[in-house]
């Protein structure tokens, strides 16, 4: 490359109202620009480190001069680096050496150790133009001894699109609406008035919003709404903002399932929309347009604030590492979406579900991705509620904590709560008539908030709610928004819930810690914890804690420790299916 602009460091100006943290703090810029060989390329490269970070970034946009420009790949990253390695098993995994990471900023990065070398390299699967150009960044970053998640933690907590928040919201799917039937306003209107009186009004806990899933189109019209619902949104919009909420949404990239995708296909071919073996090509100029449109409607008419994102890239059977190369055009052209969405609505929530894999570079597009295997199923011992709750967290250990050991937890869709009376749940036997048991479903609750992520969904039937149910979903939807600043830090615990050990989860920040504990056998299990390991605990941190239960009446917080050191470990004995929660506090 040629030197057009040789280097220049300026000062980078911090914006206290920008929602990624990031750009919250201010910080120096190196630049410089370059023009190619053949003078086809301009381009622009920056090193940026902002006030706070343990990081650099390094950006470079590329854009044409005169004609287009084919580039498949840009390697942003190319260093010699002694006992490096590639931290997990999908596309766009961190590269690590000892405490210092490095990573192309991507969910499709390949981001590999070659002889020695680390490099970061961004895919492109569209022409460069004057007017299209292509920016692309890495970052190599520093964690304090002992502390590589915390510090990789810290790193993604400022550069992802929205910091870590608790987005609590109903949704419709297995209530009033399932696979072979649609809703309509009437049946919408029921649950924001039942949800606002029995949650928002009597318990007095906000709900971000109501997500009315698959079941609002008409598949004959492609993303309009079918008759059900005669006036859109609108009165649904209306209704929540009553009880100070809003509305979500459902729309699948590549079409949808079963019938109605079958019939929106058949729909887009007629109409001219491009399509590929999955379904729609969300890469199709004409369908990402139709698309888009669908999406920033819904913003501006009704004022939606989530999108669910349901069907993209290659996975059909719910276990996605990557993306195939037919697929990965529409993989990028969702991350160019979800700039679109975000310019039209910052605080937009975007949870990208089936066809994502766990690379912490979803998070710079998205707010969360889908913890992988089937939407719901049953696993291991117990009733059919108990054995939902081991297969939902073996899933996580399975597909998320052994193949991303650095992708945060605090950031997946797991069906926080199934208790809804449709489909799958009736199948399984999970659903709110066959399973009504409240002290299980205080389980599902518990452990579903527990995990710390902050897409609290909750599949349930309003109705067939008890009023001490509402009373255990209005104690952990208070106790997570309370703590967001420790459980933005959970973290596996324990063993594999698919072979009937103990685990669970853990959080740490200097003002106390949580210990998350289950049992998922119908035999007593133990666990050995050392508090300076499950807290991953920092030179410095206090080493002496008092105990808790988190939740009231929990006949077992009598048999448990009232005070524990850290470096001495403990055996917590769990009988059959019992639940451990506790809040650590430090003693001065």
């Amino acid at each position: 490359m040629k030197v057009v602009q040789p280097a220049t460091l300026s000062k980078l100006a911090g914006d206290e109202k920008a929602l990624r943290a990031d750009q919250r703090h201010p910080g120096w810029a190196l630049n410089a620009q370059f023009r190619s060989p053949d003078d086809k390329l301009i381009a622009h490269w920056s090193a940026q480190l902002r006030d706070g970070a343990n990081y650099i970034v390094q950006e470079l946009t590329l854009s044409s001069v005169g004609q287009p420009a084919s580039v498949r790949s840009i390697m942003l990253l190319d260093l010699k680096v002694p006992d490096a390695q590639v931290m997990g098993k999908v596309a766009g995994s961190p590269v690590t050496a000892g405490n210092w990471f490095f990573g192309c900023e991507h969910p499709m990065a390949a981001n590999r150790v070659v002889d020695g070398r680390v490099q970061c390299v961004a895919p492109r699967f569209r022409e460069i133009t004057a007017t299209d150009g292509c920016t692309a960044a890495a970052a190599i970053g520093v964690a304090p001894a002992g502390q590589l998640r915390r510090g990789f933690l810290h790193y993604a907590e400022r550069r992802r699109a929205r910091p870590y928040r608790l987005f609590l919201n109903y949704n419709s799917w297995w209530d009033i609406a399932n696979s072979d039937k649609q809703m309509t306003e009437a049946e919408c209107l029921a649950v924001i008035e039942c949800f606002g009186r029995e949650l928002i009004e009597n318990r007095r806990v906000g709900l971000d919003c109501f997500v009315f899933d698959d079941g609002w189109d008409d598949p004959q019209t492609l993303w309009q709404f079918h008759k059900g619902f005669p006036q859109g949104f609108a009165p649904l919009q209306q209704a929540a903002v009553r009880y100070r909420s809003a509305i979500g949404t459902w729309l699948s990239p590549w079409g949808g399932y079963g019938q109605f995708k079958a019939a929106r296909i058949n729909h887009g071919k007629q109409q001219g929309f491009e399509l590929n073996s999955r379904g729609f090509s969300l890469a199709g100029p004409k369908y990402y347009q139709r698309f888009s449109n669908a999406c920033l409607e819904m913003i501006r008419k009704y004022g939606v604030n989530y999108f669910k994102f349901d069907g993209i890239g290659s996975a059909t059977g719910g276990d996605a590492w990557g993306v195939e190369d037919e697929a990965a055009p529409d993989v990028e052209a969702l991350l160019r979406l979800t700039t679109e969405l975000r310019a039209a609505r910052p605080d937009i929530y975007l949870s990208i579900t089936t066809g994502t894999w766990p690379s912490p570079y979803w998070l710079w597009y998205g707010d969360s991705v889908w913890r992988n295997g089937d939407d719901c199923g049953v696993l291991g011992r117990g009733s059919k509620r108990r054995q939902w709750i081991t297969y939902r967290d073996a899933t996580v250990r399975r597909m998320i904590v052994d193949r991303a050991p650095l992708y945060p937890l605090n950031s997946l869709m797991t069906v926080t709560v199934a208790y809804g009376q449709l489909g799958l749940l009736v199948k399984l036997g999970v659903d709110a008539k066959s399973s009504p048991d409240v002290e299980e479903l205080a389980e599902e609750i518990r452990m579903g908030f527990g995990s710390g992520t902050q897409l609290a969904e909750l599949y349930l039937t309003p109705q067939l709610m008890s009023s001490a149910a509402w009373d255990v979903l209005a104690e952990c939807v208070n106790w997570a928004r309370q703590n967001a600043d420790v459980l933005v830090d959970v973290h596996w615990v324990g063993g594999d819930p698919a072979e009937g050990a103990v685990y669970g989860y853990a959080a740490w920040a200097p003002r106390k810690g949580f210990l998350i504990l289950r049992n998922p056998s119908d035999s007593a299990g133990k666990l050995q914890i050392d508090l300076a390991t499950a807290f991953e605990l920092p030179p410095g941190a206090a080493r002496v804690y008092q105990l808790k239960p988190l939740w009231h009446k929990d006949p077992a917080s009598a048999k448990l420790p009232e005070r524990l050191a850290a470096d001495t470990p403990h055996v917590f004995q769990l009988a059959p299916f019992q639940i451990v929660a506790l809040e650590a506090t430090p003693v001065q």
